[in-house]
């Protein structure tokens, strides 16, 4: 079930890039704790999928790469294009996280012949004291694969999911892509921790900055945050039928493009909120703040989003 259709690229993290009538992998697995190989991409000239390397140590100082990247399709095979391989899995779990250096679990690149590219793999940094920074932070990578060749017109992968949690106070950052997951279902959570509890996130601050794939991928999502909540430059989907809640003090938002499915909410809870900088939020809201500020620049809309056509308690007879 985890090979992806006729020409098309593999998921992991993100799914896979779609290409002709080949519909890329579907995601599956942990956000959190990611412990499962990365996909091939399709036909027999796919591409591999990449590894998992999970470290578990008293102190980890990183001026390498380390890499559990999907390989690009070998090309054209017998009438047809092949598909690249989804990144894999980096779990670590470390007390001291040192050094400049980088995570990566990138998707495969389309072949140059126009094969499909592989979706992200995912990342999960556990650490609880570090000297490594968020510009540190932002050079690791779970990104899609991109398009090398148009032959039947094939689309990029999506961003995986890349995580680093500071334990020590409760903290994370987000870059690239996330999936915030409940516990069934292929893509899945299993542990119980002070930021995560039976589909419900709890951090004390949480960042998302650069992030072209977050998803909501539970019916209800929880997301509470203590202090601060940044959202800098990320696209947001909400799966259709789902519901997301926030609750936090501070709530800075920009360049966000939230999309909702139809009947969807976005329910928020804040003390002070700043939509900013071409941020559109496109759902039905619920939200309870003691400030709200929306610049010159930023859009809350609700268009399109009520009953689907042919449905509602005012429907003509």
């Amino acid at each position: 079930t985890r090979r992806s259709s006729d020409l098309a690229g593999a998921g992991y993290g993100g799914d896979g890039g779609n290409i002709n009538s080949g519909v890329g992998g579907k995601a599956y697995g942990s956000s959190l704790t990611p412990n499962l190989l990365g996909t091939g991409g399709s036909r027999s000239c796919g591409g591999a999928g990449g590894g998992l390397i999970r470290l578990d140590t008293n102190s980890l100082t990183l001026d390498g790469n380390i890499s559990a990247g999907g390989n690009r399709a070998n090309g054209w095979c017998g009438n047809s294009w092949s598909g690249s391989g989804s990144g894999g899995s980096i779990w670590v779990t470390t007390t001291n996280l040192a050094g400049t250096g980088t995570f990566s679990a990138k998707g495969g690149d389309g072949g140059d012949d126009g094969g499909a590219p592989g979706g992200g793999g995912r990342v999960a940094i556990h650490y609880t004291t570090t000297t490594m920074t968020e510009a540190d932070f932002l050079r690791s990578s779970a990104a899609k694969g991109l398009i090398r060749g148009i032959g039947s017109s094939p689309t990029d992968g999506r961003s995986g999911t890349l995580i680093f949690i500071d334990e020590g106070d409760n903290t994370a950052f987000i870059t690239d892509g996330f999936r915030f997951q409940d516990t069934t279902g292929r893509n899945n959570e299993t542990v119980t921790t002070a930021y995560y509890n039976n589909g419900a996130f709890n951090f004390t601050n949480l960042t998302i900055l650069n992030a072209d794939n977050v998803v909501g991928n539970e019916t209800t999502l929880n997301i509470t945050i203590a202090d601060t909540f940044e959202i800098n430059n990320v696209t947001w989907t909400e799966n259709t039928g789902d519901e997301t809640n926030i609750i936090t003090d501070l709530l800075n938002i920009t360049s966000l493009n939230f999309l909702s499915g139809t009947q969807d909410y976005l329910n928020i809870n804040v003390t002070n909120i700043y939509i900013s900088t071409s941020s559109t939020i496109q759902s039905n809201i619920n939200l309870t703040a003691n400030n709200l500020t929306i610049d010159s620049t930023s859009i809350l809309t609700a268009d399109g989003k009520g009953y689907p056509a042919n449905t509602g308690p005012g429907k003509a007879t």
